[in-house]
């Protein structure tokens, strides 16, 4: 569902835009056809008053003329408005003026300020949109996507399993069968390696539709860099010009059984684990071979 969200973040993005443009748009437009409908049976007037500029009306209609004039559509408007039209204008002396032609500004302003780019805003988002909707972008390259399309092609599925200076016994490699299928349903095949270690050269990978290299390693060892971390880069260089994929699976079974009563032990050496794996970029998971939780260790592989 995570991944979901982002994949369609753009796309969402997209159209809020596109529905808060069209509603700046409706908006405006039905401000002008409001007050343009009900002008036909009521008659708007425009006028002004001011304590300081009474006896001023010059002085008015410069400024009238300096704010309502930045969008200059209607040039006769202000051509007519000289000081004695301005006086005209205040309602101490009368009514006012008819408004028509000063709605007509303000009709002209909303349309240029507002309706036409906010039109042109809302016809750009609804073809980016379509444009998102029919390029969705998914990686068909991630394990999940891959498992999908291998299935609905009858493709065949090797996964390559390689241990670490951890010689596999019978539970653990049941563990690992179980864990290996749930995660590559149908069509799947596994082969065990020989436990590789520092100089054991590594087997090589392919030999199937698709292939993933499953390295195993034993919680109980103390991660290192010149020794399983060259592990891990010389099997990813491997499965990168093989296409294959990568995952790394870190035993818990004997480290958990040893220090039962010392969790904060077990917390400890995790994050050890952790901290030391996050730099390879491959997907990893702690699991207890011997007890597998499936759902769990597929929590942790979609982490990366």
């Amino acid at each position: 569902y995570q991944e979901w969200l982002v994949m369609q973040g753009p796309l969402l993005k997209t159209r809020v835009a596109e529905m808060f443009h069209f509603a700046a748009f409706a908006f405006g437009l039905g401000l002008i056809a409001s007050i343009g409908i009900h002008g036909w049976g009521t008659e708007y007037t425009v006028g002004w008053e001011s304590t300081w500029l009474a006896d001023k009306p010059a002085f008015v209609a410069a400024v009238i003329k300096l704010f309502y004039g930045l969008v200059p559509f209607n040039s006769e408007l202000f051509s007519s408005l000289t000081p004695e039209a301005a006086a005209l204008m205040n309602f101490s002396a009368g009514r006012g003026v008819n408004a028509s032609p000063w709605l007509l500004q303000m009709f002209y302003v909303l349309s240029a300020v507002v309706l036409i780019p906010r039109l042109l805003l809302t016809i750009y988002s609804s073809l980016k949109a379509g444009f998102l909707r029919k390029h969705f972008s998914i990686n068909l390259e991630s394990p999940y996507y891959s498992n999908i399309l291998r299935q609905w092609k009858g493709k065949t599925m090797l996964i390559q399993v390689i241990p670490f200076s951890y010689p596999l016994n019978v539970s653990v490699k049941q563990g690992i069968e179980h864990l290996a299928q749930s995660l590559h349903p149908e069509n799947s095949k596994i082969v065990f390696s020989e436990a590789a270690h520092e100089d054991t050269k590594l087997p090589d990978l392919g030999g199937a539709e698709q292939t993933e290299a499953l390295a195993v390693f034993a919680m109980t060892s103390t991660p290192e860099a010149e020794v399983q971390g060259k592990f891990i880069q010389e099997l990813k260089k491997k499965s990168q010009a093989a296409s294959a994929f990568m995952r790394i699976i870190v035993d818990t079974s004997g480290f958990e059984a040893r220090f039962a009563n010392t969790p904060q032990r077990i917390r400890e050496r995790k994050k050890n684990w952790s901290d030391f794996l996050d730099k390879y970029g491959v997907s990893f998971a702690f699991v207890n071979l011997t007890n597998a939780d499936i759902n769990e260790a597929a929590k942790q592989f979609e982490q990366i």
